[in-house]
């Protein structure tokens, strides 16, 4: 009979490599306890998201649960979902690749009892790190009670940046928690954000200038779109001084004996005045010149004296 059918293919078709179909997942309350305690030893200790799902994969499992592959599985697919910050022309803050790629489906394409894995999980696990991550997921699937995920998710991704470094890690949660506050118009929760980013600002101008941009810039991105209006409430001042904060993180150009700057008092430009020992020669303060003007100038170059 099989030999019949592979008869009846096209011949592209029949030597083909058969597809892989894995095997649905069925939920299974009884494997719930199992799952949650799982993900909340996984995730503990500020573990990423590879050790994390790793750390599910070899739990061990009582006998009595049967066959956990599948569950394994998904709490695995779970966790490896990715924060990103946004870059370039992105819009500010950090969105979940809920998208999906070559190894995740599309958070929208899950079959119904992977989201009731989901909303079991979201309901009892206790690490913030977890309930971050479970309410995020269901508030991208926009399961019902979407705002009720995204305000738990935010809140929870508050409290993974309360203490400690800050790193980009750090940063994506604080980001996180920052954009999930503005799609629901959680004014409360945007404060929060936006005063921890505020005083990380802050305290990189002051102590490390300059340094750490991946960190500074994606900040004061988010800081210069201004805060969430509480509904029916009247606009209210920005509580920090987001335009300070960009002057002070504005680069400064180098100063110092090799490389100080001066106005030119014909076009009010500044430009690096040499010390004297690292003067130019006179022979070579006239600018180039070209049979064929690179770009066309509209008033003379400048040179130091």
């Amino acid at each position: 009979m099989e030999d019949q059918q592979q008869a009846a293919l096209p011949p592209e078709q029949a030597d083909a490599e058969p597809v892989y179909e894995p095997q649905p997942y069925a939920f299974e309350p009884s494997q719930t306890s199992f799952a949650v305690e799982a993900i909340d030893l996984a995730v503990s200790g500020g573990a990423d998201s590879w050790a994390a799902a790793a750390a599910v994969a070899n739990a061990p499992a009582p006998d009595e649960l049967g066959d956990v592959t599948m569950l394994r599985r998904e709490l695995c697919r779970a966790l490896t979902y990715s924060l990103h910050l946004g870059l370039g022309g992105e819009e500010p803050g950090c969105g979940l690749n809920a998208d999906g790629n070559g190894l995740l489906p599309a958070v929208k394409d899950l079959p119904e009892p992977v989201i009731q894995l989901w909303r079991a999980v979201a309901d009892s696990v206790t690490e913030p790190a977890a309930n971050a991550r479970f309410h995020d997921l269901l508030w991208c699937r926009r399961d019902r009670g979407a705002g009720l995920h995204a305000a738990c998710a935010a809140r929870a991704y508050l409290q993974l940046v309360d203490t400690g470094t800050v790193d980009m890690d750090a940063m994506e949660f604080l980001l996180r928690a920052w954009t999930l506050a503005r799609q629901i118009s959680d004014a409360d929760v945007d404060h929060q954000a936006r005063a921890r980013l505020g005083q990380i600002v802050d305290d990189m101008i002051t102590q490390h200038p300059g340094a750490r941009p991946g960190i500074l810039l994606p900040a004061l991105a988010a800081l210069s779109v201004g805060p969430v209006r509480a509904k029916k409430s009247p606009p209210k001042p920005d509580p920090i001084d987001v335009g300070d904060l960009l002057v002070r993180a504005a680069p400064r150009p180098p100063v110092g004996a090799a490389a100080t700057l001066r106005l030119s008092p014909a076009t009010g430009v500044r430009g690096p005045t040499h010390p004297p020992c690292c003067r130019p020669s006179p022979a070579m303060r006239s600018p180039p010149t070209f049979a064929t003007p690179i770009m066309p100038r509209t008033r003379p170059c400048e040179w130091p004296a």
